[in-house]
C-alpha cells in the first residue's frame, strides 16, 4: 500500500483474510481489514470502504489490542466526507474516542488521519491542528514515513504561500531519501503515490 501497488496489496490481502478467517484469528482479521479500507480510500471506492469499516468497526469492539479505533474513526469520517455526508462526518468526529495515551506510532497515525478528515471536510484549521500534532510525534520518535506524510498534508491545507511551499520542499526531500533505499522502479512509485508526478 505504502508503495502504491493497490493491486497486489488487495490480492495478499484477500488472501490474509482467507486465511484469518479460516483459523480463527479475529484479533489479525482486524489489521487485514484495515488494510482492505485503506485501499479502498486510496482508490476511492468509498462504499467499498465505508461497507469495510462497518464490519472492521465490529470487529475492534471486541479485539482493539492497538487501539486504533480513534484512527478507524478518522478513516470513517474521511470516507464520509469524501461522499458527500458531511454532517455524518462531523458527528463521527465529534464521537470519537479519545487518543491521546495511544502508543506514538498509533498517536501520528490517527493525527494523520484526522488531518485528512479535516480536511475533506473543508476544516484546515482543525486540519493543521491535527497534522501538527502529527509532525511534532513524528519528529520526536524519528518515524521519517510519517514526517513526510504530514508535510504533505500541512502542504495541503495551509494558506500561507511560504509555508505552504516549505512544508511542500521538506516533504519532497523526506520522500526521496525514503525512496533512495528501495529499488529504481518501486522508488519512482513511491514517489509519484506520495508526491504526485509532478513534484519529483
Amino acid at each position: 500500500i505504502t508503495l502504491g501497488r493497490n493491486a497486489d496489496a488487495m490480492g495478499s490481502n484477500r488472501e490474509a483474510l482467507q486465511v484469518v478467517m479460516d483459523l480463527g484469528l479475529r484479533e489479525d482479521e482486524a489489521l487485514v481489514r484495515s488494510n482492505t479500507v485503506l485501499i479502498a480510500l486510496a482508490e476511492g471506492k468509498l462504499a467499498e470502504a465505508l461497507d469495510e469499516l462497518s464490519t472492521l468497526q465490529d470487529v475492534l469492539a471486541i479485539h482493539d489490542h492497538e487501539g486504533i479505533t480513534p484512527e478507524v474513526s478518522a478513516w470513517q469520517a474521511e470516507a464520509l466526507a469524501r461522499s458527500g455526508r458531511l454532517d455524518e462526518a462531523r458527528e463521527v468526529l465529534q464521537d470519537a474516542p479519545p487518543h491521546a495515551d495511544a502508543w506514538p506510532h498509533i498517536k501520528c497515525r490517527t493525527n494523520l488521519a484526522l488531518g485528512r478528515a479535516h480536511r475533506f471536510l473543508d476544516q484546515p484549521q482543525e486540519a493543521k491542528q491535527a497534522l501538527q500534532r502529527a509532525l511534532q510525534t513524528a519528529e520526536a520518535d524519528g518515524y521519517r514515513f510519517f514526517q513526510m506524510l504530514a508535510h504533505v498534508e500541512l502542504s495541503r491545507v495551509i494558506d500561507d504561500e511560504l509555508v505552504r511551499d516549505r512544508h511542500a520542499r521538506v516533504a519532497t526531500g523526506l520522500a526521496r531519501s525514503l525512496a533512495a533505499n528501495l529499488p529504481r522502479e518501486e522508488g519512482d512509485l513511491f514517489l509519484t503515490t506520495h508526491l504526485g508526478a509532478a513534484l519529483h
